[in-house]
């Protein structure tokens, strides 16, 4: 199995091999000025990697919605699925770095699936087409009232069409 070197080594073995140069440059041309300077590309070097790192980590402790998903993409998706009547109350985040989470009711559009059936078939469109791998799906009949439907008061902002 070969070892991937991950982007943050390479960042590392930069600002190494950037110090090593200053170092000899100091020492044979007595250029004093350039041990600041490359202190600060070095510190900037240092933010803008960590920067990603924080940002991530900030969007997983929030549990905000992954950047990659488009939430009303999904709704729609998950509406297409044969047997499905709509999609409500629907919530994505990140559990840990590369494992999703989604919540959601789904209205049975029909009694020609069984719930086991229309489970099934709403998990593989988020887990084949989103890869969302951990699932909480909530079956509600056709004749739910609507006001319970409108209960969740679940908008995705000024893109929202519904």
């Amino acid at each position: 199995m070969a070892v991937e070197i991950r982007k943050p080594y390479w960042g590392a073995r930069w600002i190494l091999a950037i110090a090593i140069l200053a170092s000899i440059a100091i020492i044979v041309s007595g250029y004093q000025v350039a041990d600041p300077l490359i202190s600060i590309l070095v510190a900037v070097m240092i933010l803008w990697s960590s920067w990603i790192l924080i940002r991530d980590a900030v969007d997983i402790l929030l549990e905000g919605t992954p950047a990659h998903i488009n939430i009303v993409t999904l709704r729609e998706q998950l509406g297409h699925v044969d047997g499905v009547g709509s999609v409500h109350d629907l919530h994505v985040w990140t559990l840990t770095s590369g494992v999703l989470a989604m919540s959601c009711h789904v209205v049975a559009g029909n009694d020609a699936f069984s719930r086991t059936e229309l489970l099934t078939r709403v998990n593989d469109v988020a887990r084949e087409r989103f890869h969302i791998d951990h699932t909480t799906i909530q079956i509600e009949e056709r004749n739910i009232p609507q006001e319970l439907v409108d209960s969740c008061n679940c908008h995705f902002g000024p893109w929202d069409r519904q």
